[in-house]
């Protein structure tokens, strides 16, 4: 590994709890939060294990169909992860929509959308019988990672802490572990009592870590400490219905029919893609194409060893521009950045040699001293799977 490690020696962190300061908190409770919040999110608010909008509307009698409504009535807190979009069909502002309650969601989104979503919530609130408070001064939101996948066992009381804390698995990507969203006067997360999983070693660390591993999936998240939501993109571009955050199947929604019309013809031209960054390119190009050969649960740290070099921390600031090596015209530039990685939006048929291709054309970018460095960008296999099967 380049250099030292510096504070923190990250491939060898198994499991880390972080509070995530750049998020804020709105609660939404009333009797009709779920119906509300249905027709302005991207995905299902009622999705849970077997109860699904779908069966509402194929090969159900009507004594079926009122069954199933009643379900979804009483629903079981969960998270669902997903966007409010505006009429154009451009995400707002990302979300997780914290189910702690049958009436009661807690909206985790970005600190800097809080007040322009509290307004556009109250535009389509009319006659509804809910409320809509901005809690970000009161709550905050926290996240726990482990290297290897966290079971919170058959049932969702599995993820209560001994602090009467709901724990929800992050549904976009088992690598990011658990959310909760915590009063900000209470004590550091314990997670002793997360089902069956052993915690003894888990360090506090920052929402930087968090970040990494974000990248290293190709997750997208925020518009303040990441810009991947700064400019109203659209979902599909940002990865949303890879990381389980789009319902093509739910019904209505503000902005959806731009979404559902670029889903169902199979053209997304640019996706949100991570890249890897050294001064040499072969050590940059070596780094890509080992990542793509990592398992879930196969490395004992967070991150691969060797992968982060420690030194290019100032070469990868918010807006570092990327260009391809063989033209120098800027393609991209890092929405997100954690050392030597990024995330950045690419055309896919310009920057890879084959539609089949899982590592990128040389890329190359400028340090703020002015010296050059080496990008590749990769595909994570769950893009992948998504990108296939829309060929």
């Amino acid at each position: 590994m380049a250099a030292s490690c510096g504070r923190v020696c990250l491939h060898l962190v198994s499991s880390f709890v972080a509070p995530l300061r750049s998020r804020g908190v709105i609660r939404v409770v009333g009797p009709d939060t779920p119906d509300f919040l249905q027709g302005l999110f991207t995905n299902d608010v009622y999705a849970s294990p077997g109860i699904h909008a779908e069966k509402l509307r194929v090969g159900l009698d009507s004594d079926q169909r009122e069954l199933l409504q009643q379900q979804r009535q009483h629903a079981p807190p969960r998270l669902v992860f997903g966007a409010f979009l505006n009429h154009r069909g451009r995400v707002m502002a990302e979300a997780f929509l914290h189910f702690i309650g049958p009436d009661e969601a807690l909206l985790d989104v970005d600190a800097t959308s809080v007040p322009s979503l509290v307004k556009y919530l109250h535009m389509h609130r009319l006659r509804k019988q809910l409320s809509i408070s901005d809690e970000t001064g009161r709550m905050q939101v926290w996240t726990h990672t482990q290297a290897k996948p966290i079971d919170l066992g058959k049932t969702m009381e599995a993820g209560r802490s001994d602090q009467g804390t709901r724990w929800f698995e992050d549904s976009r990507e088992g690598a990011l572990g658990l959310r909760a969203v915590l009063q900000k006067n209470a004590p550091r997360p314990s997670i002793t009592t997360l089902a069956d999983n052993e915690s003894e070693g888990t360090q506090l660390l920052t929402e930087s870590v968090h970040r990494g591993v974000r990248i290293l999936h190709g997750v997208p998240e925020g518009m303040s400490a990441s810009l991947e939501f700064a400019d109203t993109p659209l979902p599909l571009e940002m990865n949303l219905d890879v990381f389980n955050g789009v319902s093509f199947t739910k019904g209505c929604y503000v902005g959806q029919e731009l979404t559902a019309r670029t889903h169902h013809t199979g053209i997304v031209r640019k996706r949100l893609l991570p890249f890897v960054a050294s001064v040499s390119q072969e050590a940059a190009r070596a780094r890509a194409e080992r990542v793509l050969e990592l398992e879930p649960g196969s490395i004992p740290g967070v991150f691969p060893a060797e992968f982060i070099e420690y030194d290019l921390l100032g070469q990868l600031k918010l807006k570092t521009e990327l260009a391809y090596h063989d033209k120098e015209i800027p393609c991209s530039s890092a929405l997100s950045s954690f050392y030597n990685i990024g995330l950045g939006v690419f055309r896919l048929d310009q920057a890879f040699a084959s539609p089949s291709d899982n590592v990128s054309k040389p890329l190359l970018g400028r340090a703020d001293n002015g010296d050059l460095f080496h990008a590749f960008v990769w595909i994570p296999k769950r893009i992948r799977k998504v990108l296939d099967m829309s060929n």
